[in-house]
């Protein structure tokens, strides 16, 4: 009851206040009782009069600042309204045009994927038995990653390559997309909708993408501006690629692949000493000079502790090597781009001084 009178006095403030002031005019005129004398009755109508007027007054400038709170309020109300009315339609259209551009996207690449539509055009490597049903993508990819030709050469044999003529194409396609999920990019957030464009590539596409960018001109910047911030090869798969580089290092292909396969390249596991025991016996029956041996060994070794010395670096055969796919990749990609991905950080950290 008492809670309900103190909001009644809150709310009405003004006529309490003016009762008040009414009956206190009251008493101070009569005293309590109620005169005879007219004159008293004129001065007491005189004052009731003027603070009618002020009270009217009053309530129509009030009623006014109500009015123009309440307008402001019905603005502003308004104002958030249309604004989020237009960023959902903003995103409703960038919605509408993302998955038309993603659906393109992967029309094309099934294309690439389909292993009726490989050519047999890659003749300096595979064999055309080799290359029969594969995809466009399998043979550029094992082709790369099975080919220990230089980069340079890499690229002359993929310049006119009728398989590459497509996956380039497809690059433009990629390209387009990113650059319209960067442009909007504050409804990517948390990367969703580049993750999402990203869970259709294969490790395969994305080792074919990271060549693609490597050793470019600055007309390729944009691109590779797109492919760091969404750290969009954080799933790409450098294993054979290195596995590769470092057979061509201790000059003994065959060989060194068979100590690194033996092991499941998995170089945490060295650490048990019965794998070290098993890598001794695997190096000692392969024909290695001492040098390469030495250089393998200490290899292994110091790659566990994401660590590559000098000393190490120097007894590298670098005729050719630098110009390596792998250290390419690791040289011309900025290392964001791989976000995520531990074992390419791993080989950052291993190969610096041959990347830097």
């Amino acid at each position: 009851m008492i809670k309900e009178i103190v909001d009644f006095i809150k709310n009405n403030k003004w006529y309490v206040l003016l009762v008040l002031a009414l009956l206190g005019l009251y008493f101070s005129q009569f005293h309590g009782g109620l005169s005879s004398d007219s004159e008293k009755w004129d001065h007491f109508g005189s004052y009731i009069g003027g603070i009618f007027s002020a009270v009217t007054l009053l309530s129509v400038l009030h009623g006014m600042q109500l009015e123009r709170k309440r307008f402001n309020e019905q603005k502003d109300e308004f104002e958030a309204e249309k604004k989020e009315n237009e960023e959902r339609r903003r995103k409703e259209e960038f919605e509408r045009t993302f998955f038309m551009m993603l659906e393109q996207h992967n029309e094309t690449l099934r294309f690439l994927e389909n292993k009726e539509n490989g050519t047999q055009n890659i003749r300096e490597y595979l064999n055309s038995q080799t290359i029969q049903k594969r995809s466009i993508v399998d043979n550029i990819y094992y082709y790369m990653a099975q080919n220990t030709s230089s980069f340079k050469k890499i690229r002359f044999s993929m310049k006119d390559d009728v398989n590459y003529a497509d996956v380039n194409a497809y690059f433009i396609v990629l390209y387009r997309i990113l650059k319209f999920i960067y442009k909007n990019k504050e409804f990517n957030i948390n990367k969703e909708y580049s993750s999402l464009l990203r869970s259709f590539l294969s490790r395969k596409i994305l080792l074919i993408l990271a060549y693609h960018l490597s050793q470019r001109d600055k007309e390729y910047e944009e691109f590779k501006l797109y492919i760091r911030e969404f750290s969009f090869l954080e799933h790409i798969d450098l294993m054979e690629l290195e596995k590769q580089f470092i057979n061509i290092c201790v000059f003994n292909y065959l060989n060194a692949r068979q100590v690194l396969d033996d092991i499941d390249y998995v170089f945490d596991n060295i650490v048990d000493k019965s794998s070290q025991e098993l890598i001794a016996y695997i190096i000692a029956s392969r024909n290695y000079d001492n040098k390469s041996l030495d250089f393998f060994r200490n290899l292994i070794l110091r790659k566990k502790d994401g660590i590559m010395n000098n000393t190490l670096l120097s007894e590298i055969h670098l005729n050719g090597i630098q110009d390596h796919l792998f250290l390419h990749i690791l040289r011309d990609l900025d290392k964001d781009s791989f976000e995520g991905n531990h074992s390419v950080i791993s080989a950052y950290n291993v190969y610096y001084d041959l990347i830097g």
